[in-house]
């Protein structure tokens, strides 16, 4: 069978993301987990501090980061900037202000936001946008 880029491109598509969610709280991280397995998502793992969200990152297409993860979530950002990681990162938050604004300048990659507490339909919504932003990236 021949395969043309394009084949190549649906198969990513079609593929569930790796997904790392970047959260301190246990309940949340849960909830991440159950929402992500409900959408399909199978390869998911946990980093409940900064250096275990290094160490796990570099195999992550999408990552999920808790904004307010203790003094860290700015500094995480920043290091995948600096590695010029090409993960979609979503913010999962319960505020937006200037606090938010300083934090993604200059934030290298795909950034979305959402809303704490996570839904299945937010949930739906991200992958839905990771799959577009894949095929962008794709450039095929």
């Amino acid at each position: 069978m021949i395969t043309t880029p394009l084949d190549a491109v649906i198969d990513k598509l079609k593929a569930p993301p790796r997904v790392l969610v970047v959260e301190d709280d246990c309940v949340n991280r849960q909830l991440a987990r159950a929402l992500l397995e409900r959408v399909g998502c199978s390869d998911i793992r946990e980093a409940s501090t900064l250096d275990e969200a290094k160490e796990q990152c570099e195999e992550a297409d999408l990552i999920l980061l808790d904004v307010r993860f203790p003094n860290s979530g700015a500094h995480f950002l920043e290091y995948l900037h600096g590695r010029n990681h090409q993960a979609m990162v979503v913010l999962v938050m319960a505020y937006d202000g200037p606090e938010l604004q300083s934090l993604l300048r200059g934030v290298g990659g795909y950034v979305k936001i959402i809303s704490n507490p996570l839904s299945v339909k937010a949930v739906e919504d991200m992958l839905h946008d990771y799959r577009a932003a894949s095929l962008v990236r794709s450039r095929w």
